[in-house]
């Protein structure tokens, strides 16, 4: 039998790629290589990629999902050379492991999605002995996802704060695809790659599935793979676009799947397989500008978290280990691959850093198995995110992961980071773990949270918009769209009187309290943060200066947010301009910067 799970394997260049490989119960009759997209597009997807390896298996496929080097959870970055090489290099290397893996020659499909797609048609074009593509919204060609990439740029750029002079994060022609770069090497390498013509047809068969946002994107590749003497299939599927939502709003494409999983019910003849050699844990190169590191999959806990430890290759001093947890719906690497950056980065400072799924997020196990086929509707992928997300029993999650690395060894001290719901969870474990040491609380939406509460209403968005407003007030370019009437003179006076109704509410709600007559929210969380700041454990507050949730704070704690920080017991920095999760490049390096700061004054 196959050994399933997390592998770390090594290209032809010897850069350290991560797999997850999923195995079927019996002899695999076929194998099915999963390409992913990059950057944004690829945290979207993880959850449906995991999903649709599952079914591969139960299918009776042997399925690998990996990272590109530079990607995910294999080593490297954004800013190493030649990323298309080394993305090519990456996929021929997990084709090789898959093979090695099934120990015989077995039919093999690549499927991809999006760019995935196209590095995937453009292996097959180019080196062949591929059987199958799936080719889901393909990049029909490396320019046109350039422009795509470069118009959402262009439209983040309109909604948050510009760069501050001299830290843009990236060079002047270099490009950002939502939080991620492209530097203009890499622009250039993806604009080369375009299917006008095939020499030779690329596999046997292929299933082509267009974006159904965007009919119609994909019929000239279908012709010319006809052309090429590819057997083509071109359904139109729903399901792109509900995948592709931020990933607390992501759908499961069912539907998709059930046609994939149709499309590739061809038989096979079983064979015996050899059982892989997954050499775990592995040290590698994070990147040019950091030592080597040594990352070792770990499973913790009654439920089997999964998480990936970021040691230090010399014995780690006498730190805390840091643990980051899930934002939202995000997997273990974190919003724009921060996590992986930051615990390569402090590991090379001699932290030990682990980087944590809760139960029903990312890689760790689900609450029920995921269901094969639910004919043609799409499960919801993130339904009741919130619910979980702000329950005890993530809580209960990060409380057994912390006494298994106790367990282990692993540390006896930590420092709990989290964003949004992340930044939740790690207030809550902190008060029922006395060897938290540190709580980094980034953009938290709330500390009290009750079924049925929403995190996404209108008194929030409030917030930020009557801040933008503020900022706009006296600056002639704002009064110039006034005359020309480009002001919602509607919108803007909703805005403003409902967060003047929310101080009025919340001044009132602060006198009753002081006179004992409504004891208020704020009172609680201010006497928990003292009381954990007594016990030793620093609290970091970091917002973006236009979150809703710099809002919450001011509102609830109001004067007991400055006694505290008078105390030391809460230290509270503000970064101007960048959004929620810091896509800008700019606010990630502000970013890192400043936690790295905050991470070392804690003993």
């Amino acid at each position: 039998m196959v050994e399933a799970g997390p592998r770390f394997f090594t290209d032809g260049a010897g850069r350290t790629l991560f797999g997850w490989l999923h195995a079927p119960d019996a002899a695999p009759r076929g194998l099915v290589v999963l390409c992913p997209p990059v950057g944004y597009d690829a945290i979207c997807s993880h959850a449906a990629l995991r999903a649709l390896a599952e079914q591969l298996a139960a299918a009776g496929l042997l399925a690998l999902r990996f990272d590109y080097h530079g990607t995910g959870d294999s080593a490297g970055c954004d800013h190493d050379p030649e990323r298309v090489t080394a993305w090519r290099a990456s996929l021929e290397a997990a084709i090789a492991h898959v093979r090695q893996v099934a120990g015989a020659p077995l039919p093999l499909t690549l499927f991809g999605v999006r760019l995935g797609a196209t590095l995937a048609l453009d292996f097959a074009r180019s080196v062949g002995g591929v059987d199958g593509l799936v080719l889901w919204s393909p990049a029909v060609t490396g320019k046109s996802y350039v422009r795509e990439v470069r118009a959402f740029r262009k439209l983040l750029e309109s909604e948050v704060a510009s760069a501050p002079t001299g830290a843009l994060g990236r060079a002047p022609d270099d490009e950002e695809a939502a939080g991620f770069l492209l530097s203009a090497a890499t622009v250039a390498a993806l604009s080369a790659i375009e299917f006008t013509q095939f020499t030779a047809s690329p596999a046997r068969r292929a299933l082509v599935i267009g974006r159904d946002d965007l009919p119609g994107g994909e019929d000239k590749l279908v012709q010319r793979l006809t052309a090429a003497g590819v057997q083509v299939s071109s359904p139109t599927v729903a399901g792109y676009a509900a995948m592709m939502q931020d990933p607390h709003k992501a759908v499961l494409p069912q539907a998709v799947f059930s046609t994939v999983l149709a499309w590739l019910d061809a038989p096979a003849t079983p064979i015996a397989v050899a059982a892989p050699q997954p050499g775990l844990p592995f040290a590698l190169s994070a990147a040019a500008s950091v030592p080597e590191v040594r990352e070792e999959p770990l499973f913790l806990g009654p439920r089997g978290l999964f998480g990936v430890l970021t040691s230090p290759l010399t014995p780690p001093k006498d730190r805390p280990v840091v643990v980051f947890l899930n934002a939202g719906a995000i997997y273990h690497i974190g919003p724009n691959r921060m996590a992986v950056s930051l615990a390569r980065a402090w590991a090379a400072r001699g932290y030990t850093c682990l980087r944590l799924d809760l139960g029903g997020l990312g890689d760790s196990p689900t609450a029920a198995p995921r269901p094969r086929d639910d004919g043609p509707s799409m499960t919801g992928l993130a339904k009741g995110v919130a619910s979980l997300m702000y329950s005890t029993a993530v809580v209960s999650d990060v409380e057994d992961a912390l006494h298994a690395l106790l367990a282990r060894r692993v540390g006896s001290r930590f420092v709990l980071v989290g964003l949004c719901s992340g930044a939740y969870v790690a207030y809550h474990s902190s008060l029922r773990v006395p060897e938290v040491v540190g709580q980094v609380l980034i953009n938290p939406q709330t500390f009290a949270f009750k079924e049925g509460d929403s995190l996404e209403v209108g008194a929030r968005r409030d917030f930020a918009e009557s801040r933008r407003y503020g900022k706009t007030l006296f600056k002639k370019e704002s009064w110039q769209k006034v005359l020309r009437g480009q002001v919602n003179f509607r919108y803007f006076a909703g805005v403003m009187t409902r967060r003047a109704q929310s101080l009025v509410e919340t001044r009132l709600q602060r006198v009753l309290d002081q006179l004992h007559l409504r004891p208020s929210e704020g009172r609680a969380i201010a006497q928990t943060l003292r009381a954990i700041g007594d016990r030793g454990t620093h609290t970091f507050l970091v917002f973006s200066s236009d979150d809703p949730g710099l809002g919450y704070v001011e509102d609830r704690l109001g004067p007991k947010l400055a006694s505290l920080r008078r105390a030391r017991s809460v230290h509270l920095d503000i970064i101007e301009g960048p959004d929620h999760t810091f896509t800008p490049l700019w606010s990630q390096l502000q970013l890192a910067s400043l936690l790295t700061r905050r991470l070392e004054s804690v003993q």
